[in-house]
């Protein structure tokens, strides 16, 4: 079980068989470790390394006929993918995105957040301590507006000075009138901006 060292004028005539010990390749030049295969259709597995405890495959590291890498787990379980378009997959083999996730993610730290950057526009979600006050923060960290939306349609909106708009982007302004700082705007179209508030008794 000796060490099997490839030195660049040597070569390995191996087909089959196993190997017992390290494999080292030592060059000066640049090293490809090549898998190559006959089989062609798309799904086709091309090649990898497996992991085995004594006997038992406990993972590996394979490429596909279609340009895929899949990295596997508990044996032959797909666990992550990076496909063509270099998304990557994580609990699916067909990622439609740079990361793309089925399952749940939890980033646990202090301080945790997730922030979506676009250009200048930065949004966050964090949990964290703001303004003295503990709690989670969705918003923006650039001096951008906040619009809360449903079916792609803004519901709530928020500027950069605080003001709240429910029903209108248009926070302060009515008819093409504007009414200086207004902290709350409510449009209900054609039901005349109802707003209700409801209590499960009578103050006094």
């Amino acid at each position: 079980s000796a060490n099997i060292t490839i030195a660049d004028s040597t070569k390995l005539p191996l087909t089959g068989g196993t190997l017992t010990g390290d494999l080292v390749i030592s060059t000066s030049a640049f090293t490809n470790l090549d898998l190559k295969t006959s089989r062609t259709v798309a799904t086709d597995n091309i090649g990898g390394l497996q992991f085995f405890k004594s006997s038992t495959l406990k993972g590996q590291i394979f490429g596909v006929n279609d340009g895929k890498v899949k990295i596997a787990t508990g044996g032959s379980t797909v666990a992550m993918t990076l496909d063509e378009n270099q998304n990557v997959g994580i609990g699916t083999d067909s990622p439609s995105q740079k990361l793309d996730v089925v399952g749940h993610i939890e980033a646990n730290t202090t301080n945790a957040n997730f922030r979506a950057i676009d250009g200048g526009i930065i949004t966050k979600l964090q949990s964290a301590s703001v303004g003295g006050v503990v709690g989670g923060v969705v918003g923006t960290e650039s001096a951008n507006n906040l619009a809360i939306v449903t079916s792609n349609q803004t519901r709530m909106f928020v500027n950069t000075s605080g003001n709240v708009g429910i029903g209108t982007t248009s926070v302060g302004t009515l008819h093409g009138a504007a009414y200086g700082t207004t902290k709350l705007h409510v449009d209900g179209g054609t039901d005349r901006g109802q707003m209700i508030i409801e209590g499960d008794s009578f103050a006094g």
